[in-house]
């Protein structure tokens, strides 16, 4: 093969994986690993901060979430991002609410950039090709920050991924999160 034709196709796959949500998660600081690397239907991503009331009150829904036999083919990955705590506060975090899934930091946020979060908890569900499915969300417990349901009604995270198991794209793709301001 020519030469030109090699390094024009290297740059071509490098652009793509700085571009690219998946390959930039892959590479980002593993914090607490929870199960080795797989093939996923779908990568499901959330962004949480350790003193945000309402990262710590939807980590019980987000574990039923994980665990659910249902959603076993879907990657699931939370991100701390930003400089504004050190270890020991995502350590006592990790303690005090249940997390079974992997957590990465994103001490640059170049994670919540990529994908445009801007609150937590927000997620994002992206198909193996990079492809937002869903973006916004878990449920609508939270009306507005300081606000909650006593239950949620809608439980958008779950229904997205409901769709996708199913074979079919999420009837609602996208959400707006309440929450704490990504800092």
């Amino acid at each position: 093969m020519h030469p030109k034709i090699l390094l024009l196709l290297f740059l071509a796959i490098i652009a793509c994986k700085k571009n690219n949500p998946i390959a930039m998660a892959q590479q980002m600081e593993v914090f607490k690993e929870y199960d080795k690397p797989r093939d996923c239907m779908a990568n499901v991503y959330f962004f949480l901060q350790p003193d945000c009331p309402l990262s710590q009150n939807q980590t019980k829904t987000l574990a039923d979430i994980v665990t659910n036999e249902k959603f076993k083919d879907f990657c699931f990955t939370a991100f701390f991002s930003g400089k504004l705590y050190d270890r020991e506060e995502y350590e006592y975090f990790i303690l005090h609410y249940p997390s079974p899934y992997q957590i990465k930091l994103d001490p640059k946020l170049e994670m919540a950039h990529s994908l445009g979060a801007t609150v937590v908890p927000e997620v994002f569900v992206v198909g193996s090709n990079g492809e937002v499915l869903y973006q916004g969300a878990i449920n609508d417990w939270a009306v507005r920050e300081g606000a909650k349901r006593q239950s949620p009604n809608q439980h958008y995270l779950q229904n997205a991924l409901t769709d996708i198991a199913q074979g079919s794209k999420p009837k609602v793709a996208k959400t707006v999160a309440v929450g704490c301001i990504l800092e």
